[in-house]
């Protein structure tokens, strides 16, 4: 398994909303495909991870990702509990089609848990490009804005790059030049800057993964985590 990274993230998008969740795959395996596992559940120290009865991840942290492995189509039962516990936080029932790339994140909290099956779409950016896309896993705090800047930008002056994310809300990916960039995540309601990850490099075809997750901060009630997925 694989700590998400915390990188400080900063970006400006050359903001072409595309490619939502078509899935580039495993290179034409049948009856496989590739699966991982995120822990964004609130307030539960670890979790453990079944399939169809059997663990396959024990005593996940929180904001933890495993990389990409391989797994059987067909249809699935997921069940996430706190760690040492038999009681689900969450249970979902997926069929997964062959030759797909899927990311299970786990998201709510210990009294309230669920769970989202996203298709990724890894297919690399074209060349001076990268592309981005932002899951909200936060239960409270409503909706936000996430906006992708130069250093040099006030964000008074340019659209978000998404725009009222709510809760178990997935962007569509977002394309950008590759470069150095900020970003800022605002309330979608007052406008407060909640988060800001600063002088982030975002390299030329990859692909990342933004989970905006719950901070227990007094500063920042939101911890924006990136994932590069063209390394999972």
């Amino acid at each position: 398994m694989k700590k998400i990274a915390t990188f400080a993230c900063s970006f400006i998008l050359g903001l072409v909303a595309a490619l939502s969740f078509a899935g580039c795959g495993t290179g034409g395996n049948d009856d496989q495909t590739n699966l991982r596992f995120i822990n964004a559940v609130a307030n539960v120290d670890s979790v453990d991870l079944f399939i169809d009865g059997d663990m396959w991840f024990e005593d996940q942290g929180y904001l933890v990702s495993s990389n990409y492995f391989t797994f059987d189509t067909y249809q699935h039962l997921f069940q996430v509990t706190p760690s040492n516990s038999l009681s689900p936080l969450d249970n979902l029932l997926a069929a997964l089609a062959d030759d797909k790339d899927y990311t299970y994140i786990a998201v709510g909290t210990a009294s309230d848990g669920d769970a989202l099956m996203l298709i990724d779409n890894n297919e690399r950016a074209g060349t001076g490009s990268f592309k981005l896309r932002v899951i909200n896993a936060i239960e409270e705090w409503g909706s936000f804005n996430v906006f992708v800047v130069t250093n040099v930008q006030d964000i008074a002056t340019v659209a978000p790059a998404v725009e009222g994310l709510r809760y178990k809300g997935v962007s569509q990916y977002l394309s950008g030049r590759s470069g150095v960039y900020d970003i800022v995540v605002t309330s979608n309601s007052t406008g407060q800057v909640l988060a800001t990850l600063p002088g982030q490099t975002f390299t030329e075809t990859d692909v990342y993964t933004l989970v905006l997750a719950q901070n227990d901060s007094v500063v920042s009630p939101v911890y924006p985590l990136l994932i590069n997925d063209s390394e999972s």
